[in-house]
């Protein structure tokens, strides 16, 4: 099958990492990252282009049809509201299909106001106060026009909260406050117009806005008829969510919808329902059919490690003991990095003094010891560094102070303890 280049603006939001989670490990697809800035996108993706960036939306098109046209794009996907707009409203003037909903779907979504119109007579909404002087009852919800996460969103309880609130001068839209439990539904329309997949999380903890706690739950009627009414009035095409809570009487209100990919829709993709790729396989007119287990999952999100080091390396020389293993086991993430620099061709060297036959141990452990290009089974005190020094610009992996020591000294090259390993790992692989 050709390659397809999927080319996901801007790479280095939350949506756009989780973009890259979803579709990075697929045979026939080729993702550049592109972003206006530089940040945790240069980690995760491959093939990575940053501070693409333009003054104006007319030479920013013709920016992206430049590099569609030097990197062979055939597909755009956003990674932002902004630019699922952006990319809609732009459409004809692209050279590259666009991965989304259409222009008008996309606008409605953009604008807490025009969603709030749009959807005035279908009683899935909150109660709007077009004025604060309308506001019957406190507390009230207040956001931004055009927004999107946490920003600018405000519980208010008085008049007077109210008054400094909108003191700031920016358009915002003002709702009934809704007390009940959040829930997100992650959503699929085929070219056809189909809903062919609706999944229910409920939001168990969120932060600025971001869902870092969320599991699966059976989807309720209501909330089914809620994503039907929305399907059924707007163009959606390819994945695109939208979030509802509950009032005071137990009933559920639409909060916001958007058109583009969820960050934590990867609870769904580990349920084998991959949305982003089906957007893709959409987009190629095959039929889609949706697998999803029938099992519960939460899944759980922090602050991620990923690492640069300004050292480059020919040879890989490790310990055995409490660093490929652990607790008489194997440790997997040495394994991860082992078979990742195997990858890349870089020889790997053991040296140890394990007390035991080190080819059972090897055997007990299933470890091909045909991973190591030389396995150097050392039986006296002899420093290591002497056979390092052997090596061509090589580094070292030893869970003992007193053998990275001994390396570092006498040799001088980088040397690693186990709990430094997560620093080797290349994320972009």
């Amino acid at each position: 099958m050709k390659t397809i280049n999927v080319l996901v603006y801007p790479a280095d939001t939350e949506i756009g990492l989780e973009i890259n989670n979803a579709l990075k490990y697929v045979k026939f697809i080729h993702l550049v990252g592109v972003s206006p800035t530089e940040r945790h996108g240069k980690y995760v993706f491959t093939d990575f282009v940053s501070h693409f960036t333009a003054d104006n939306e007319s030479t920013l098109v013709d920016h992206f049809n430049e590099l569609i046209k030097a990197r062979e794009i055939d597909m755009l996907f956003p990674a932002s509201d902004d630019f699922a707009l952006f990319f809609a409203t732009h459409e004809t003037e692209l050279n590259a299909q666009v991965i989304g909903s259409d222009q008008f779907t996309n606008e409605i979504a953009r604008s807490k106001r025009r969603t709030s119109e749009f959807f005035a007579d279908d009683g899935i909404l909150p109660a709007y106060y077009p004025t604060p002087d309308q506001v019957d009852q406190y507390p009230v919800f207040v956001k931004p026009v055009v927004g999107a996460g946490s920003q600018g969103i405000a519980v208010i309880t008085n008049a007077a909260e109210m008054d400094h609130k909108l003191a700031d001068g920016k358009d915002y839209l003002i709702t009934e406050y809704l007390p009940g439990q959040e829930y997100t539904v992650d959503c699929f329309t085929d070219r056809f117009g189909k809903l062919c997949f609706s999944g229910f999380r409920e939001r168990k903890r969120v932060k600025n806005g971001i869902s870092v706690n969320t599991a699966n739950l059976d989807l309720p009627p209501a909330v089914a008829s809620i994503a039907s009414l929305l399907n059924q009035k707007l163009n959606f095409r390819g994945v695109w969510f939208f979030q509802v809570k509950k009032n005071q009487t137990g009933e559920y209100r639409l909060m916001e919808f958007a058109t583009r990919v969820a960050g934590t829709m990867c609870l769904y993709r580990n349920l084998g329902t991959n949305l982003p790729l089906l957007s893709i396989y959409d987009r190629l007119n095959y039929p889609i059919q949706i697998q999803e287990n029938q099992y519960h999952i939460e899944v759980d999100r922090a602050l991620s490690n990923k690492y640069q080091l300004s050292i480059e390396y020919q040879t890989l020389v490790i310990d055995f003991d409490d660093t490929i293993t652990l607790k008489n086991k194997i440790n997997p993430l040495t394994m991860y990095l082992l078979y990742q620099v195997q990858n890349q061709h870089i020889p790997i060297v053991l040296i140890t003094r394990h007390q035991y036959d080190l080819d059972k141990t090897l055997q007990r452990l299933n470890i091909d010891p045909h991973l190591f290009t030389t396995i150097h089974h050392l039986t006296d005190r002899s420093p290591k560094s002497t056979i390092v020094a052997q090596y061509s610009q090589p580094i070292f992996i030893d869970d003992s102070f007193i053998e990275r020591d001994n390396v570092l000294q006498e040799i001088g090259c980088p040397v690693f303890d186990v709990t430094a390993i997560e620093g080797l790992i290349n994320w972009q692989a």
